[in-house]
């Protein structure tokens, strides 16, 4: 058996909420979709309906901050133990937000006493063989992440064994989050989620214990900011504890956990793992959600997603896999721009005050036989009672020259529509080709088949 001297039995890993003011909050008015979870609905199922909600995090799920490491008690141990880094990791863009990390081991024969003195708590796992235990840190500074990995890389003994059982997990606080910045991590996570499972290890992806969120049926049910905040709110009802990207510690301990990377002690690979996730909570904390919402709804090419990562990740983006980044991307900025996006982008179109041009003014509505042939007058006025029936073919046009991308990704699904624009804007958008077509059509007819099993 494993020496192991004052190592506590259980300990709280609950995060401390670390007050902040969210950005300014916007909220969808909720479209008659079926809401989670299916079948009887629980008593403590939570619906967003209309209104403005401030609440973080912490508050609409009543956690309260327990113990707690003080930064003096670290800063004592650290010295106490004359733990000296020759060349810290450096992290830029954020040093207080806490953080947790889970280790799981097997082959553990000998631990370090002082180990449990300070970050680490430690457990036994079923899951685990040979000795098997799981190393559980302490709510810790982000900066102190480093201190916390070399001490236990220290003091196990050397011939540890990270099997295909094992793997690191990261909590990341969101206490301070609003609903908003929650949804803002959630679709910048899904937008760069191959690119953040290839730095992780590809062979995570497979796993059961490991589900990435594209490839679940979770998008294809969201209707609107609305029921996707709804869906948070009630995670616990329908969310599955193993998907890459967890969000049930959100209701209990105020963080999210990412499951992805495998078992290992490669210190410099996780604190830049763990940099990398801090990039994404630092984006969807600064930045407006609707703005988000624009930035993925427009992206197309190669060098737009670069741009995308590049605003997200800074100079991380250089520790990311971009050799096929359209194809890393392009399946699940479309799931986006089709589920949650473009019904968000639907929604706005039709609660805008549509502008009329100078020549809708001064000389009355110009007839759309003056910009396009007769049969795609007849197919834009089918597109518009399709989904904008308010609105007049004429006035849909008319924004449609205002923005013919953001149009575009409300009508990517159909591709007579999406063609049809690409025929109207040949400077902005570019026709489908005829595999494409096929692809989509099939996409659709499969999520059609899904729906009404």
């Amino acid at each position: 058996m494993p020496e192991i001297e004052n190592a506590p039995e259980e300990f709280n890993r609950q995060l401390l909420f670390q007050a902040g003011n969210a950005p300014a909050q916007f909220i969808l008015d909720a479209r008659p979709r079926p809401a989670r979870p299916r079948g009887p609905v629980p008593a403590d199922f939570e619906i967003i309906t209309s209104g403005t909600d401030n609440r973080t995090i912490a508050e609409i799920f009543k956690i309260r901050g327990t113990d707690r490491l003080l930064l003096g008690d670290i800063e004592k141990f650290i010295e106490s133990q004359q733990m000296k880094i020759p060349y810290p990791y450096k992290f830029t863009q954020d040093t207080k937000s806490l953080i947790g990390i889970e280790v799981e081991v097997e082959n553990i024969l000998r631990i370090d006493p002082n180990i449990s003195l300070c970050f680490w708590g430690i457990k036994e796992d079923g899951s685990l063989r040979n000795n098997g235990r799981e190393f559980v840190s302490y709510p810790i500074p982000i900066r102190y992440a480093e201190y916390a990995l070399t001490q236990l890389d220290r003091g196990l003994n050397p011939d540890r064994d990270f099997s295909v059982r094992t793997s690191i997990h990261i909590h990341q606080d969101v206490r301070g989050f609003s609903l908003n910045n929650f949804v803002s991590l959630m679709f910048l996570y899904l937008a760069s989620e191959n690119l953040l499972f290839k730095f992780a290890g590809n062979n995570r992806r497979n796993s059961i214990y490991c589900v990435p969120i594209s490839e679940t049926q979770f998008l294809a049910t969201i209707s609107d900011l609305n029921e996707l905040k709804s869906s948070i709110l009630n995670g616990r009802h329908w969310w599955h504890k193993y998907s890459a990207f967890n969000i049930l510690p959100s209701s209990s301990l105020g963080t999210i956990e990412y499951r992805h990377m495998p078992g290992t002690l490669d210190v410099r690979r996780l604190l830049i793992w763990i940099d990398l996730l801090s990039r994404l909570r630092i984006a969807a904390y600064r930045t407006d959600y609707m703005q988000i919402v624009d930035t993925i709804s427009r992206l197309n090419t190669n060098s737009e997603y670069r741009i995308f990562l590049e605003s997200v990740f800074g100079d991380l983006i250089h520790y990311l896999d971009l050799s096929t980044l359209q194809a890393d991307m392009e399946k699940n900025v479309y799931m986006l721009k089709n589920c949650a996006i473009s019904n968000s982008f639907h929604q706005r179109v039709k609660t805008t005050k549509l502008s009329s041009s100078m020549v809708h003014t001064y000389l009355g509505i110009v007839p759309l036989e003056k910009h396009m042939t007769g049969a795609d007058v007849l197919l834009l006025r089918q597109l518009c009672a399709e989904y904008w029936k308010e609105y007049s073919a004429e006035d849909i046009y008319q924004n449609m020259t205002q923005d013919p991308k953001g149009y575009a990704a409300v009508v990517i699904k159909r591709p007579e529509y999406y063609n049809l624009m690409a025929r109207l804007f040949p400077t902005k958008i570019k026709p489908l080709k005829a595999q494409e077509i096929a692809n989509r059509v099939g996409a659709v007819l499969y999520e059609e088949e899904e729906r009404h099993r």
